[in-house]
């Protein structure tokens, strides 16, 4: 074999060594979708009156005609809060159509879903019989699909002249009301104020607003109005809101970003609206971006500013758009924040360390069940396929998140052209918690529009990054992100009663950016043929020992086992061990690069960076795993370059700067799940696909080899797949079984696991996970993968994928990885495609 062709396979594995899990992407993995929304034309509050003949019920599921509608999406009616059986509400077979019968007096809510219950709006029901008091908001109605009963309402709306930063005023809100007196022989629809609970509040009949008053306390108010007629007066209704105090409202794009881009302090947001898409808001039409695998359309959605979906609907666009220029403005709007990630190999080449963040929150944000979708910004919409790898790629000109920082390259890391690998750090983010002690309450927030294939996750950024200690997230459903959770150094962060569904990557990212440096401090021990060697810690790791043969050096063990120079041609490295005693080197190799210092006491225990708890949240759909665990990668590369064969290849090849010393030894993060949390993420043992960019970047000239090296996967030499499924199948974990569409047809088949948890290996790994759930019966115990000891069964007898497979390794660092997933309770009664419904985040709250 030539030596160049073996140069340029030797760099395969550090594309996959330094990114395992930080930057993979799905290659071409469909996916299913459901209905994106529900329309209807009922108010908050409806009024029904008791009679015989029922009340037709009338709502249109929208559906993104792009994408595979998956089972369980036909619309369904049913109530809640209906004890007393206010109501009844029937199908009738013959015409597929729902009533509802008004039986009694009295109250509930009607709601309308999928059949899986994983979209839901809902309204009001009032039952009356002689008459009743009905009360809307007049602007700004509520989404129906909020988890909190209660509607927040901030103290202060924002007045500004520009977008400019700190240059708005708070003036005092009100709330114009809709009010209605139903009945017979009702003369008027005045009303009059019965009581009120609080002096946050006060009433003026004669524009039906209520007033925020100077002095306020904050906290419900309930106000109960009264028939202001002779024909009504015996008519009463009570109308309840949550005034939050300091809060401001927000009812735009630019409201929001006044409120936290634009203001030094930020302030305490409640939203007031839905900010969605083109798709979200317009009818329009696709215009093609290209094509990827088997003639499947990447397309973008080209609106009609003239037709609304539905003009009632409390919705208007994320982001600034110039019709003349055909462009937003989010380059003056988006925040850059210093990434808090490991950058010293930026700062040593002078590369950018700046991620981009669209919504920059300092204070509590209220979501009132509102939406805000960041397909705008997120979203490569002026993107382009590549024709070799058949991928979306950016416009760096036109779009906006280009993709997460480098952690380190293979190349030039200022000329992106010249470089061949890139390993990844932090990504851009939609929305940033950057401060302590701030909750984020009934938010529903996604990066992008639902999209059939996660390949085009992968410059779409986190859709929430916590930078902060003591944050919440509760009662919100977070979506479509390549990671939805980002959360480092992000002590007792609490994420309560919420769906965090459909990533590219994990739906929760924990880490830490605390690492503990290299102990040079150390003497390395290593021992062969029953004779000690003992070194300084600079001594064992100096990759420019002037002989190989004299003595043991971790070069001398790392290119012992890599065997390159034997695949050259060259004679072999002198060090005579078996097998075991070189395993056993190795790591001595690692655990001399890793420092535990600072992490592990003296009497064993543990100190964690970051304490997370998780309850009464479900994970749905990731594109890995759904929950990560992150440790920094620590083998021998990432600290001087090792071994002399590597960094001699790549700087002569590609003149790349080497690593100096960026690996180290992360601390750990404890993690708690309690109450119903739970994962549904059944995939494939073929979707399970940890690729990354890697491929893409070496496509072409993988592609040039005349060898069967070129085609090479990553499970040839990077088996950590084969062996979880393998182990998984000899526990009996896996489930045979299909997944439908709407019409049932099969879109998948075969055996499935449940990806619930996954360690990061290579660097030490301490992190911990404390069960306390009420089904964590159905979650295995930790299954482990030991790169090292357990790939060989899985490699052929190719030369060049045996050192490909090794190589791996000396980029990551040698420790296994550890991963959790179903085990074999309640196996036989497993439903592949089941979805949380919201129902379950409503129940969690009684």
């Amino acid at each position: 074999m030539k030596k160049k062709t073996l140069v340029i396979l030797l760099i395969i594995p550090f594309v996959i060594g330094l990114l395992s899990f930080i930057s993979v992407i799905l290659l071409n993995i469909t996916v299913a979708s459901d209905i994106t929304d529900i329309l209807w034309n009922y108010k908050d509050n409806e009024g029904f009156k008791i009679r015989e003949a029922p009340y037709e019920l009338k709502a249109t599921p929208v559906i993104n005609e792009n994408l595979i509608l998956a089972s369980g999406n036909d619309l369904v009616w049913y109530t809640r809060n209906n004890e007393d059986k206010v109501v009844d509400i029937k199908r009738d077979e013959e015409s597929k159509k729902y009533y509802l019968y008004a039986l009694k007096e009295g109250s509930c809510e009607i709601v309308c879903s999928n059949e899986k219950g994983s979209k839901s709006k809902s309204f009001k029901a009032t039952i009356y019989d002689n008459g009743a008091i009905i009360i809307n908001y007049k602007e700004y109605k509520l989404s129906g699909e909020q988890i909190e009963t209660i509607r927040n309402y901030g103290e202060y709306d924002l007045t500004y002249k520009e977008v400019k930063l700190d240059n708005y005023s708070k003036t005092k809100a009100s709330i114009k009301l809709d009010i209605e007196v139903l009945g017979n022989n009702i003369n008027s629809n005045k009303v009059s104020v019965d009581s009120i609970s609080s002096n946050d509040l006060s009433f003026d009949s004669a524009t039906n607003t209520l007033l925020i008053n100077d002095e306020v306390n904050g906290g419900e108010t309930s106000i109960t109005f009264r028939g202001d007629d002779l024909s009504s007066n015996y008519l009463t209704s009570t109308f309840t809101i949550n005034i939050i105090k300091d809060g401001v409202n927000v009812y735009s794009y630019n409201d929001l970003m006044m409120a936290t881009n634009f203001s030094s302090l930020g302030e305490k947001v409640v939203l007031q609206t839905s900010l969605g898409s083109f798709r979200d808001i317009y009818n329009g039409t696709e215009t093609s971006l290209g094509e990827e695998f088997d003639n499947q359309k990447v397309t973008k959605f080209v609106p009609d500013f003239n037709s609304l979906k539905n003009k009632d609907n409390n919705i208007s666009l994320f982001g600034n758009y110039n019709v003349e220029t055909n462009s937003f403005n989010f380059n003056n709007e988006l925040v850059k924040l210093k990434t808090t990630y490991n950058d010293k190999f930026l700062i040593d080449n002078k590369v950018n360390n700046e991620v981009k963040v669209g919504i920059n929150v300092k204070k509590d944000f209220y979501g009132n069940g509102f939406l805000i979708n960041g397909n705008a910004l997120c979203f490569p919409n002026n993107g382009s396929i590549d024709t070799n790898v058949k991928k979306l790629y950016p416009n760096n000109e036109l779009d906006y998140f280009l993709g997460p920082l480098a952690y380190v390259t293979i190349g030039d890391p200022n000329n992106n052209d010249n470089v061949i690998v890139k390993a990844f750090g932090e990504d851009n983010a939609l929305m940033s918690i950057n401060g302590d002690d701030i909750t984020i309450n009934d938010l529903r927030i996604k990066s992008i529009d639902d999209n059939a294939n996660k390949r085009n996750y992968a410059y779409i950024g986190t859709t929430i990054d916590v930078r902060g200690k003591n944050v919440t997230i509760k009662n919100s459903i977070i979506s479509n992100g390549k990671n939805l959770v980002r959360a480092f150094d992000s002590d007792k962060l609490l994420i309560d009663n919420s769906i965090l569904s459909n990533s590219a990557e994990f739906n929760l990212l924990v880490g830490s950016n605390k690492i503990s440096n290299y102990d040079t401090s150390k003497e390395i021990i290593t021992n062969f043929n029953n004779k000690e060697y003992k070194n300084s810690f600079n001594d064992f790791y100096n990759k420019d020992t002037t002989s190989l043969n004299e003595g043991s050096s971790a070069n001398l063990i790392l290119e012992k086992y890599l065997g390159a120079s034997e695949a050259l041609g060259g004679s072999s490295v002198n060090l005579d061990c078996s097998k075991e005693e070189l395993y056993d080197a190795l790591k001595v190799v690692q655990d001399g690069l890793d420092n535990l210092s600072g992490i592990i006491n003296k009497d064993g225990s543990i100190n964690y960076a970051n304490n997370i708890q998780v309850n009464n949240t479900y994970f749905v759909s990731s594109g890995i795993f759904s929950i990560a665990f992150e440790t920094m990668f620590n083998g021998p590369y990432l600290y001087r370059g090792l071994s002399s064969t590597i960094s001699s290849v790549l700087t002569s090849l590609l003149s790349s700067p080497l690593p100096n010393k960026i690996g180290g030894t992360s601390f750990p993060v404890k993690l708690t799940l309690t109450g119903n949390t739970s994962f549904y993420d059944y995939k494939r043992k073929e979707d399970i696909d940890i690729s990354s960019l890697i491929e893409e970047r070496i496509s072409t000239i993988l592609g040039s080899l005349a060898s069967s090296a070129s085609n090479l996967t990553i499970d040839d030499f990077f088996p950590m797949k084969p062996i979880l499924i393998d182990k998984c199948k000899s526990l009996n974990y896996m489930i045979n079984g299909q997944i439908l569409d709407s019409s049932g047809n099969v879109i998948k088949s075969g055996d499935f696991i449940n990806t619930m948890i996954a360690y990061y290996g290579g660097g030490n790994n301490l992190s911990m996970l404390v069960n306390e759930t009420n089904n964590k019966d159905h979650m295995s115990e930790k299954i482990e993968v030991n790169l090292l000891k357990e790939s060989e069964p899985y490699l052929n007898s190719n030369t060049i994928i045996q050192l490909l497979s090794k190589c791996v390794l000396f980029a990551s660092g040698f420790n296994s990885f550890n991963f959790i997933t179903n085990n074999e309770v309640n196996k036989e009664n497993i439903k592949l495609d089941e979805v949380p419904s919201k129902e379950y985040l409503k129940r969690n709250l009684l």
